[in-house]
């Protein structure tokens, strides 16, 4: 069976969701649960990356949520080879982007990182999965000083 991961409401302060391509689809489960609990004061930060910006996965679903939830959660598109008419951020999920987005490591069992995306990505970012098991944490988050316990990978 495929991990899961057992959400409990205001459990953290912060949530970072890292994701790229169709690994938005946990991460948007995440947010759409945790966001229509209304006693929720969890901060999320979803940073999702992708080629271009047509290929930005459920864009309309994630940007209604950002709108109905504006102090909860905040969306952060990267694309890899942006058109001359994009505005947001480029390039890849690197160590500066996440230093800027995501909560630091020393806010320990208050903060926790989730990660889904291609496997290269996973791994630059959170060190490689072990078949279905989480693997041992590497990449940026590891060089930042977050723990396993901080990240969780899907």
């Amino acid at each position: 069976p495929i991990v899961k991961f057992p959400y409990t409401t205001n459990e953290f302060d912060e949530v970072a969701l890292i994701g790229g391509g169709s690994g938005i689809t946990p991460l948007y489960q995440v947010i759409d649960h945790a966001l229509s609990d209304k006693t929720n004061k969890t901060k999320f930060k979803l940073l999702f990356s992708n080629v271009t910006e047509a290929d930005i996965l459920m864009r309309e679903d994630l940007d209604a949520l950002q709108k109905k939830h504006p102090n909860t959660l905040d969306v952060v598109y990267l694309v890899d080879k942006p058109s001359p008419s994009w505005t947001g951020s480029s390039g890849f999920i690197n160590t500066d982007v996440v230093k800027k987005h995501v909560a630091p490591a020393s806010l320990g069992n208050k903060v926790k990182v989730f990660v889904c995306g291609p496997p290269g990505q996973v791994a630059a970012i959170a060190g490689k999965k072990a078949g279905m098991k989480q693997g041992e944490l590497g990449g940026i988050l590891k060089e930042l000083g977050y723990t396993e316990e901080q990240v969780f990978k899907f």
